[in-house]
């Protein structure tokens, strides 16, 4: 995208989402640069009451206002012109507040709405376009770059502004002297011209910026992640160097940024000075202009060169913000072209009375790397099932397509008569529970963190899902006892079995179960699996396990290699076969 395309389209985009909102801003801006403009032209008639002569067009205003005044029937005399232009400067004092205040609720809304849709449409991401994403670029879009955005709406309404002034400026000045004016203008157009390097320039460190920002964000999220992991190693030491090589990076874009934008911000205020000083030099000695009419046409010139400038500012501040614009909407296109289909009426929970078919699926992330082959089986009702097998074997890739997060290359799966498909997933979510390995919790009450999976649920709901979970340990403050970020305060079976209760208030009719004992000691691994036992014939449990001894009584053992069903059957069959997937699975583990 051109950055004629980009800014076209940011302008574009800013209109839609406040169009409604603009006509009165423009008011505002009209009205507020109306009266600096009369104001500046009642100095003519001060200067003309205080004895200073004026000639041409200048005096034709005098006129004018001595004749409103007498109509008026008040004094045209140096009191009235006083209290008129005070009263014009209070007046506009009060617009400038309104104006400012409107635009910056205006600029405030549009990024809101930026950002909410920019949530949602990530949140509405397939589960495969998000899994590919660095959760902290993400991050960097959503709040940094949508910031800059921001940044950049205020600039534009400030530009509003700005050329409005102008505009009222230049009306001014081209009533008291048209040649001066002119030539002033023409004078402004070649220096913003001549400085059109330092846009592109601005355009090009914008973009080396979103890169240095996206690696600050990546370092900052890596070492909060793996806080405990680096003490432990001791290697502090080098992630603070990681993340001093990334601050400078970003530092170095910005001073960049900084030097050539004031650069050339001293380069037009100093020719615009020398310029004007010949244009005036001309102006009184060869022009023979009247000196009342002189000293305003120079206030004039004064407030105009300085927004001229604050224009050309604006226009590079405004550049190196666009492409912090195209990242986010381009993030959000292609979350958008990601996005899972929608549903327009709630629909219910698909039920599971039978069994879960799996017939011939296949699955892979990358053509050439296929994840799962043919993968058939059945998950009865009311049933346990663990699936086993090596590192890299395809067991969360299964879990994933039990759960509906992705669909299959091939092959169908059926919920009783029910075909999942991309027009049901959303019916088969609501149905199904997940407990991952490392349990999500938030930095809340114990009573949120699981309000968040069923909010609606009574405080004697949630200690009967504590209780199925084996979690209803003693805890200072109960349910509103603070569980710490992730859950710090608890130990990790503590975490666990919360994580597992969370689960059970959605009341499942599918419970998935992801490596949640790996991490954990045997004491802690028994009381994880003493509760699951328990729920045993209650709803429909898969298991996935690296650690043998937690599936002994599942109902039956899915055994996969290389994303192959290699073995089926229940501890006993299986164990008792001194060959095959599962024996090199048991022997390691002192089963065999």
């Amino acid at each position: 995208m051109t950055t004629h395309q980009a800014l076209q389209a940011y302008l574009i985009t800013f209109y839609q989402y406040s169009r409604q909102r603009i006509p009165k801003a423009v008011i505002l801006v009209m009205l507020a640069s109306l009266t600096d403009g009369i104001g500046l032209m009642l100095l003519v008639p001060l200067l003309a009451l205080v004895g200073l002569e004026a000639g041409g067009s200048a005096n034709a205003f005098t006129e004018q206002i001595q004749q409103m005044t007498d109509w008026i029937g008040i004094s045209f005399n140096l009191p009235t012109v006083l209290m008129v232009y005070v009263g014009l400067i209070s007046f506009r004092a009060i617009l400038v507040y309104i104006r400012d205040t409107y635009l910056c609720q205006l600029e405030h809304e549009f990024v809101d709405t930026l950002r909410d849709q920019l949530h949602a449409a990530i949140g509405r991401a397939n589960w495969l376009y998000l899994v590919k994403q660095r959760s902290s670029d993400l991050l960097h879009t959503l709040t940094s770059d949508i910031s800059r955005v921001g940044h950049g709406a205020r600039l534009t309404l400030q530009t509003l502004v700005t050329l409005t002034l102008v505009l009222v400026y230049l009306s001014v000045s081209l009533y008291l002297s048209p040649s001066m004016t002119l030539i002033v203008v023409g004078t402004a157009a070649v220096l913003m011209w001549v400085l059109r390097h330092y846009r592109t320039k601005a355009k090009q460190l914008g973009t080396q910026q979103i890169k240095t920002g996206q690696n600050l964000f990546a370092s900052v999220s890596e070492f909060l992640q793996g806080i405990k992991l680096i003490k432990s190693y001791t290697a502090e030491g080098y992630y603070r160097g990681y993340f001093a090589h990334t601050v400078q990076q970003q530092r170095e874009k910005a001073l960049a940024f900084n030097r050539a934008n004031t650069l050339a911000q001293q380069i037009f205020h100093i020719s615009a000075a020398l310029l004007l000083g010949v244009y005036f030099y001309i102006a009184i000695s060869g022009l023979q202009i009247p000196l009342a009419e002189m000293i305003v046409l120079a206030i004039i010139f004064a407030r105009f060169m300085p927004l001229l400038s604050s224009l050309q500012r604006n226009y590079e501040n405004i550049m190196h913000m666009l492409p912090s614009y195209t990242a986010a909407m381009q993030l959000r296109a292609d979350c958008q072209a990601a996005a899972e289909p929608v549903i327009a009426t709630p629909v219910s929970p698909i039920p599971l009375h039978t069994a879960i078919q799996l017939t011939d699926v296949s699955f892979h992330y990358k053509p050439t790397q296929p994840t799962l082959h043919n993968i058939t089986a059945t998950f009865a009702a009311g049933k346990t099932t663990a699936i086993v097998g090596l590192s890299g074997a395809g067991k969360s890739t299964l879990a994933d397509i039990l759960a509906g997060l992705i669909l299959p290359n091939s092959g169908t799966i059926q919920i009783d008569d029910t075909l999942l498909d991309s027009h049901t997933w959303q019916a088969w979510r609501p149905a199904t529970a997940y407990v991952p390995q490392d349990a999500f919790l938030f930095h809340d009450s114990l009573r949120n963190n699981l309000l968040w999976a069923s909010p609606n649920s009574t405080d004697d709901e949630l200690w009967q899902a504590l209780t199925m979970a084996a979690a209803n340990f003693p805890l200072a403050e109960g349910l509103d006892t603070l569980i710490g970020e992730k859950g710090m305060r608890l130990s990790g079976g503590e975490k666990q079995r919360v994580a597992l209760a969370r689960a059970l208030l959605r009341k499942p009719s599918l419970l998935l179960m992801d490596e949640a004992t790996s991490a954990l000691d045997n004491q802690h691994e028994h009381q994880i699996t003493t509760a699951i036992e328990q729920l045993h014939g209650k709803l429909t449990i898969v298991l996935i396990a690296h650690r043998l001894t937690t599936v002994q009584k599942a109902d039956q053992i899915l055994v996969l290699d290389q994303g192959r069903i290699v073995q089926q059957g229940t501890w006993d069959s299986l164990s008792q076969a001194e060959q095959g997937s599962f024996y090199r699975l048991l022997k390691p583990q002192g089963h065999a």
